[in-house]
């Protein structure tokens, strides 16, 4: 009976520690996996290619005729080749930190779009002028892949914009920005100028005269961020943009300020008109399409802003 009630006592003994140190093993898990980095950031999770900023990069685009007022209209003594925008960025700069801990964090785009179009002196009757649509560069965040939402200002009057971002009170437009445990606001302003050369004859035949242009935009970029954030990154859709893109977002305009006007007038808001602000305030990630739909990487450009070369001192 002795023998038996000590072997009886060791086998409980040994449940007993199992018990316990499986329990243990539990708790260090959990206590492993809670400071373990199980998200990956969004640029790393969708193996998003990172490009030298510091290069010139090309978009395509198509240019239109419009008339003296800003409407698009068709000149069949006039055709504009298909060209393409160039983008370089420089003048990278960091301000100290504010009593809130954040600093601006500025920098330079310039886009040249170079035009050569071909007109008919003999039969040309319509004044006009040519234009394109510009595919601006947006800022998003490197961990969560959000869009940050921006204000728009032409500085000279000669940049048109398809967004309500001019209605924005202060200097930036701000993104509320999520990760794991941390929250933090982005605020961006772009400040856009526009130059052209002037059209130049560079041959004549029949007629026929062939002329070209060029267009610089200039884009001064401020982003205010917490101090020292390595999360800030500029995209650019490479896709370029048509005379159907500019139809699209003059169409899209139109129809909101209709829509706004009946609002005002009535003091009711329509469901289009709520879609419509609903669409407009959402936070889109990098390759989210305002239409659901998934944008491919291959389509977008990617950069990290801190690593534009840095205005000279």
């Amino acid at each position: 009976m002795e023998k038996k009630k000590n072997k009886d006592n060791k086998k409980k003994r040994f449940i007993i520690i199992g018990i316990i140190a499986l329990v243990f093993l539990v708790i260090g898990f959990f206590f492993c996996y809670s400071f373990l980095d199980t998200t990956k950031p969004y640029v790393k999770a969708n193996k998003i290619e990172i490009l030298d900023v510091n290069k010139e990069y090309s978009v395509p685009v198509e240019f239109y005729t419009k008339d003296t007022n800003g409407n698009l209209i068709d000149v069949p003594e006039v055709t504009l080749d298909k060209s393409k925008a160039n983008y370089r960025f420089y003048d990278y700069e960091v301000s100290e930190p504010d009593k809130d801990g954040y600093s601006v964090y500025s920098f330079k785009i310039e886009v040249k779009a170079p035009l050569t179009y071909t007109l008919d002196i003999n039969n040309f009757k319509t004044s006009f002028r040519y234009t394109f649509l510009l595919q601006q560069p947006g800022v998003f965040d490197y961990y969560t892949g959000d869009l940050c939402k921006e204000k728009n200002v032409s500085v000279n009057s000669r940049v048109n914009y398809y967004d309500r971002s001019d209605k924005i009170e202060g200097d930036y437009s701000f993104t509320n920005i999520k990760w794991k445990n941390e929250e933090y606001k982005i605020g961006v302003r772009m400040e856009s100028s526009v130059k052209w050369s002037g059209a130049e004859v560079v041959s004549e035949e029949n007629s026929i005269q062939t002329k070209k242009d060029l267009d610089t935009t200039s884009i001064n970029v401020f982003i205010y961020a917490p101090a020292n954030y390595d999360g800030l990154m500029l995209s650019l859709r490479n896709t370029g943009t048509s005379k159907k893109d500019f139809i699209n977002n003059s169409d899209k305009k139109k129809k909101y300020d209709k829509l706004l006007s009946e609002y005002n007038e009535t003091g009711v808001k329509s469901k289009e008109l709520e879609e419509m602000e609903k669409e407009s305030n959402k936070v889109y990630k990098l390759l989210e399409a305002a239409d659901g739909k998934k944008i491919d990487k291959k389509d977008i450009y990617v950069f990290r802003i801190s690593d534009i070369k840095p205005k000279e001192k």
